[in-house]
């Protein structure tokens, strides 16, 4: 049965990969963002859906609500400051080409008054890969955030009042949970591999081309 550690260690799986391929291939680095961080250490989530600490985003946060009309469940984002965040800081340091971002559901109960309340353990991982070094690193950032627009596909660095994009070249999502797992709230009944098909409708990639990323003086 699937649990907080059985999902730590198929994420740390799928970093292990990341890591070992960008270590052998371009001696760069993968950034695991809120990895060392168990559910516990991290700040609640209230029933807005949001991190009851906004400056500690640890992981992106993905609201699933059930469209009666439609009989289909949805996935969106949550009534936050920064619903877009994916979560950490990178660092400057170190040779980074890549981020692997933990994603984390609620299930929306109600509308008014909105509530939410999250899952204890499920999750997915999203792996993005940059043309070459991050762009916070040309600016002499020793570091900065992250953020995902899901309609669009960008991807984007926040550095002292100016949002910068960060192209990247590949983007994956990672199931970490059995697809049969059931979620059950109130009246609600959502599957894994339901809240993962609703997950992949919601977020759009756009990889950048390579060659073109190198030329914007990336790599």
């Amino acid at each position: 049965m699937p649990d907080m550690e059985s999902v730590a260690a198929a994420r740390k799986k799928v970093a292990g990969a990341y890591k070992d391929w960008l270590k052998e291939t371009y001696e760069t680095q993968l950034s695991e963002m809120g990895s060392k961080k168990t559910r516990e250490q991290m700040p609640s989530i209230e029933p807005s859906g949001a991190w009851s600490e906004p400056g500690k985003t640890l992981a992106w946060i993905v609201e699933f609500a059930f469209d009666h009309e439609r009989g289909k469940w949805s996935a969106g984002v949550t009534a936050s400051s920064y619903p877009n965040r994916l979560g950490g800081s990178f660092n400057a340091k170190s040779p980074l080409q890549g981020v692997l971002s933990r994603i984390l559901p609620v299930m929306r109960l109600s509308e008014s008054p909105r509530r939410a309340v999250p899952h204890r353990y499920w999750e997915w991982a999203l792996a993005l890969v940059f043309p070459g070094r991050p762009v916070f690193r040309s600016t002499g950032s020793s570091g900065a955030v992250i953020d995902f627009n899901p309609a669009d596909g960008a991807l984007t660095s926040p550095i002292d009042g100016v949002v910068h994009s960060q192209p990247y070249v590949s983007a994956a999502l990672f199931k970490l949970v059995p697809g049969d797992d059931v979620w059950a709230e109130a009246d609600l009944t959502l599957t894994y591999d339901q809240a993962t098909e609703a997950l992949q409708n919601f977020i759009n990639v756009n990889p950048a081309d390579p060659a073109t990323a190198g030329a914007l003086g990336q790599v």
